[in-house]
């Protein structure tokens, strides 16, 4: 059977509602209740601060796109410009975050479902949701990124009729005092706001499948970043000035049910309705991005050969989108609480930024030519300021994770541990048959050869 090859089909638009529905997903409507318990009613002021370390983020990934448009380009700059053995153990990070993500995810679109309709079986439920959004990015990415629009759509109309229809409805006696429980509660409350930021890396892994990526990639960022930032501020403003913080914090679905006080009961459901979306869309985002990480590593040798083939109709990696489903379901099996999901998702990708933008700092020196190429070129200090911020902001939400909980924190590193066995195993294995594992992977593919061609 003829292989098929990767296709440019996502558009600047289709981008932006990529990164939105990644980013904002379903954390917005699942997470902000309990935190505005946490930090009070200023709430909007712990996800300000949430956001700082984002910038950092979002400024690697900017030169990434702009100097390194390939497929997986976290694992592929990590690969060429540290290590073979960096470049797999940031996406067996990724591995681990899509174990604990995904599930976490699913459940939420399980609960929030069932109040709609009572007595929903969730596990199903959430099992349901995940293969059918693994058949549609089966069935290829346009008609992922279709989707991905289409609910992307749903769910920024029910945050901005929520934001715009209760901003004249605030209670100012909602805000007194503004820190019951002092400005370290808000502080403490942004390490958890930042969950809601993750995301932000999700174009560099399909930089392959972007048009124009060395200019759309860098101009999907800023504009994503400042939509993320606006909506999230006005969302936990209004939140928390039309409900009071304490009976958001009892509340499951704190959003719909300040929503109830100002808005038509119509218009309510329809916000409900629309958590189910953003639930979806970032299950969606997480299937399409994280596959194409599976179908490196399979063309590289670290994984069996089959992960790494793209098929010939659909020109999608359906061995790799089949893993991330298992993977994902073995997850949802798990029944962890959503809180432990998230600490555990969260160290993975952490991992990951440590190590990029470690990969994006050195890959001017290394690789001279590709950044000569780059659309967006910082300056040294630029560089600098990015390299150390990432590396900062990254070890203290590690450390302050770990310090929170620390059996989250031994079973990551267990599982870390577990893929540095599995790569000497299988380093061994290929060495035995006459391959040089490491040295297969230094070599640029003529896939990816032919990515970095583009303009």
């Amino acid at each position: 059977m003829t292989e098929g090859r990767m296709v440019r089909g996502v558009s600047l638009l289709h981008a932006i509602t990529i990164i939105l529905g990644y980013v904002i997903g379903a954390s917005i409507f699942l997470l902000v209740g309990p935190l505005a318990g946490s930090a009070g009613p200023c709430l909007f002021l712990s996800y300000i601060i949430a956001a700082i370390p984002v910038i950092f983020v979002c400024l690697y990934n900017v030169q990434l796109g702009a100097a390194l448009p390939v497929t997986a380009a976290n694992y592929v700059v990590s690969t060429k410009m540290i290590s073979p053995f960096c470049g797999f153990f940031v996406n067996w990070a990724m591995v681990v975050a899509v174990f604990f993500g995904v599930p976490l995810l699913a459940w939420g679109f399980a609960d929030y479902l069932s109040f709609f309709i009572p007595g929903l079986p969730l596990q199903p439920v959430a099992l349901g949701v995940l293969a059918l959004i693994a058949l549609v990015n089966y069935l290829g990415v346009k008609p992922a990124a279709w989707l991905q629009t289409f609910m992307v759509a749903i769910f920024a109309a029910a945050l901005l009729i929520f934001a715009l229809g209760g901003i004249t409805h605030i209670d100012s006696q909602n805000f007194d005092p503004l820190f019951p429980m002092g400005f370290g509660a808000v502080l403490m409350t942004a390490v958890s706001a930042y969950f809601s930021y993750i995301g932000f890396t999700v174009l560099t892994e399909i930089a392959g499948e972007i048009k124009n990526p060395r200019k759309n990639i860098p101009i999907a960022l800023v504009i994503s970043f400042i939509a993320v930032l606006t909506i999230y501020f006005l969302v936990t403003y209004v939140l928390t000035g039309t409900l009071h913080w304490e009976t958001a914090g009892a509340s499951k679905a704190a959003i719909t049910k300040a929503a109830e006080g100002f808005l038509p009961s119509g218009l309510v459901t329809f916000i409900g309705l629309a958590a189910l979306f953003a639930a979806a869309t970032t299950i969606n985002s997480v299937l399409l991005t994280s596959s194409r990480d599976i179908m490196m590593l399979g063309r590289d040798g670290v994984f069996p050969e089959i992960f790494g083939r793209i098929n010939s109709r659909f020109n999608t990696p359906g061995a790799a989108i089949g893993l991330i489903f298992l993977i994902s379901a073995i997850g949802v099996f798990l029944a962890y609480a959503i809180e432990k999901y998230a600490i555990l998702a969260v160290f993975g990708l952490l991992v990951i930024h440590l190590f990029a933008a470690t990969a994006v700092f050195r890959l001017p020196k290394i690789r001279p030519d590709l950044f000569k190429r780059a659309r967006v070129r910082f300056s040294p200090f630029w560089r600098w300021f990015t390299w150390i911020g990432s590396i900062v902001v990254s070890l203290f939400f590690i450390v302050m994770g770990v310090i929170n909980d620390i059996q989250s924190g031994i079973f990551f590193i267990s599982l870390m541990v577990l893929g540095v066995v599995y790569w000497f195993i299988r380093k061994k294995y290929l060495s035995k048959k006459g391959v040089d594992l490491e040295e297969s992977m230094k070599k640029y593919t003529d896939m990816l050869n032919e990515e970095l061609e583009v303009e």
